[in-house]
């Protein structure tokens, strides 16, 4: 509460009254703005106004703006005894519980009587003339600490009618010599006037260049340099990654690295309104400076938090490393410096979103797989949360290798377009059985970032000593789409598949498996009272290598054609229960895409030893003759003049 801040000077508004000025209310009247003016000032607004209410702007004509001059009076000195203060202005408003800054001022270096750059205030965003505003003077420190000089509280109805306002400290402590007061200085608005002005709208984006001064050495134990970029990330409760607690920091920029440089100064690049600052110029965005590193680990070097009205200072924004954040003698680990903001107007018309994206990616130095002596058969999936949205071709005995271009489609990862997380993981194909190399997990937006590569994990080795990662992997080029073309899924499919390379679960290993294959679907909560079995396949006794009597399986039993399922391997037991082999989740769309997977044992992932229990193959997964075209939950439109989709906005299939 503003009340803490002690009584204000005579004349000025004691905080929370509710007539501040003790005259009858001109406001409560039928004609607000058609009243004589009650403080005895002339009309404050200024403009002609609409018939029956002189004073208030015209409809259309524009937006109502107050133009400030101001100036600070006296001071606290921030900067030691002998020192000044760098003192700013930060005006902000109450939104509920939040405080939502509505301007910020330059930093006036080394002045207790700073004259603060003329600036404009609308209306509607303070919300209104009346509604009470924060004035708070801070001095700038370099560490990024800002020490508190003051504040006070006026609506801008006040400070046209007051033009001197007391910044008030209420933890100042007492002076040593003379009367304790909580006065740490004054603001006298020497020029307060209302203006019609364009309406204020929304930039369509930001061209921006960042540059970074005196970076802390991160390399060659702190005697080398640094290899520096910058991260951009905004705060979101709406994104794949909100979770339960409702917050995450979404990527919408990473710069390039640029080689052995405590100064650098990185590309010009653009961020958009309406999508990479989800529409709004408080958005609040994590700036974090690092040091690339060749094994992947990129080491901090510093971060601050900005939002756009920061863009168009020139100040300098201290960045803190919080490892050293209260370190005897640490500031900051650098700066951050907003070089040039150029303000790109909005033309009305906002880009449609792309649909898909057409990527073209290789790897370099990747695990060998395939014993010492050997190399690996490598190819990539890319996955969502609906499953496995596309697999390229398999590179044979290849360390280095290049893969076609591909395409996949955003839908198939989600409902976030290019905010949507996906999962590339890097195998090697085997014959009884595909390894993981590696895998990243990423925004579909990062792929087109300037940093255009990321190092494979395998997650079953990260921790083990001298593990670093399994190679790099490489964005070569990337092409938005405006359109897709998908293929129809039918509504039921014949079945026919056989396990290759099973796993042996008799006599301790040393003898064969009898196994059968389960279709299962998991309700929510999972567990045995969460399956649902679709269907049980015949057991084939003492086979490592079964074929299994064809089925039929019907896509609405599954729940749509990109609802996951399992299929389940396991080694019957007479008179005991069944020993699981191996499962893989998959969707009827994965199966119509690829017909092998590698089935694992959830108890043996992570073991040093352990690659997979085999695979399954699907010798014919084709639909069943006259079935129709499937169309419950999440189809796919049937095909029309062969063509399997549309040009964006362009209404296909000839749907009303």
């Amino acid at each position: 509460s503003m009340a803490n801040y002690g009584a204000p000077p005579p004349g000025q508004q004691p905080y929370g009254q509710p007539n501040p000025y003790g005259q009858p209310n001109p406001y409560g009247q039928p004609n607000p703005y058609g009243q004589p003016n009650p403080y005895g000032q002339p009309n404050p607004y200024g403009q002609p106004g609409m018939p029956g209410m002189p004073g208030m702007p015209g409809m259309g004509a524009g937006e109502m703006a107050v133009s400030i001059t101001c100036c600070g009076k006296n001071l606290d000195k921030k900067d030691g005894a002998f020192g000044k203060s760098d003192p700013f202005l930060i005006v902000s408003k109450k939104d509920g519980a939040k405080k939502v800054q509505v301007y910020k001022s330059d930093v006036i270096k080394k002045n207790l009587n700073p004259d603060f750059k003329p600036f404009e205030l609308f209306v509607n965003e303070c919300g209104g003339m009346q509604n009470q505003l924060t004035w708070e003077c801070y001095d700038w420190d370099s560490d990024g600490t800002h020490d508190f000089i003051g504040a006070f509280q006026a609506s801008l109805d006040q400070i046209m009618k007051n033009n001197t306002y007391q910044f008030i400290n209420p933890h100042k402590k007492p002076s040593k010599f003379g009367k304790s007061t909580k006065v740490a200085g004054e603001m006298m608005f020497l020029k307060v006037q209302t203006k019609t002005v364009a309406p204020k709208a929304l930039p369509y984006a930001y061209d921006l260049i960042l540059k970074a001064e005196g970076l802390d050495r991160k390399d060659s134990g702190g005697f080398g340099k640094s290899d520096p970029y910058v991260i951009i990330k905004r705060k979101d409760s709406k994104g794949p990654k909100a979770g339960k607690k409702g917050v995450h920091f979404l990527p919408v920029y990473t710069s390039e690295f640029i080689k052995d440089n405590l100064n650098p100064v990185f590309k010009e690049f653009q961020l958009t309104v309406h999508d990479q600052l989800g529409g709004s110029e408080n958005a609040e965005l994590s700036i974090s400076v690092k040091d690339w590193d060749d094994d992947g680990k990129h080491d901090l070097i510093g971060k601050c938090t900005v939002t756009a009205k920061d863009f168009t200072s020139q100040q300098p924004i201290p960045l803190i490393n919080p490892k050293k954040a209260g370190n005897m003698g640490y500031k900051n680990s650098g700066v951050l410096i907003f070089s040039k903001c150029n303000v790109v107007p909005h033309t009305g018309n906002i880009p449609r979103p792309p649909l898909a994206m057409k990527l073209k990616m290789s790897a370099k130095n990747i695990a060998k797989m395939d014993g010492l002596t050997g190399k690996s058969d490598p190819y990539l999936t890319i996955k969502g949360p609906k499953g496995t949205i596309v697999k390229t071709e398999v590179i044979q005995n290849n360390l280095n290798p290049v893969w076609n271009e591909f395409q996949f489609n955003f839908s198939r990862a989600g409902d976030h377009g290019l905010d949507n997380l996906i999962t590339i993981e890097c195998h090697d194909k085997d014959s009884v059985g595909d390894e993981l190399i590696g895998s990243v997990t990423l925004t579909i937006r990062e792929l087109t970032f300037p940093l255009k590569s990321h190092y494979l994990v395998n997650p079953h080795k990260r921790g083990n000593i001298g593990y670093s990662n399994s190679g790099l992997l490489f964005i070569n080029a990337f092409t938005m789409v405006d359109h897709v073309m998908e293929a129809p899924v039918f509504d039921a499919y014949n079945v026919k598949i056989q396990g290759r390379g099973l796993e042996n679960k008799d006599l301790g290993g040393l003898g064969k498996s009898d196994p059968f294959l389960m279709v299962e679907k998991e309700a929510a909560g999972g567990g045995k009272a969460g399956k649902k079995n679709l269907h049980r396949t015949n057991i084939v006794k003492e086979n490592c290598n079964p074929q299994w009597e064809p089925f039929v399986i019907k896509v609405i039993d599954v729940e749509g054609p990109d609802a996951p399922f399992f299929l389940r391997v396991y080694d019957h037991d007479a008179g005991s229960e069944a020993d699981l082999i191996g499962e893989v989740k998959v969707t009827i769309r994965e199966i119509t895409q690829s017909n092998e997977f590698t089935i694992l044992n959830p108890k043996k992932l992570g073991k040093s030893t352990y690659k997979n229990s085999g695979m399954i193959v699907f010798s014919d997964f084709t639909p069943v003759p006259g079935a129709p075209y499937y169309s419950g939950p999440g189809a796919t439109p049937p095909p029309m003049g062969g063509m399997y989709g549309a040009p964006y906005g362009q209404q296909p299939y000839g749907a009303p």
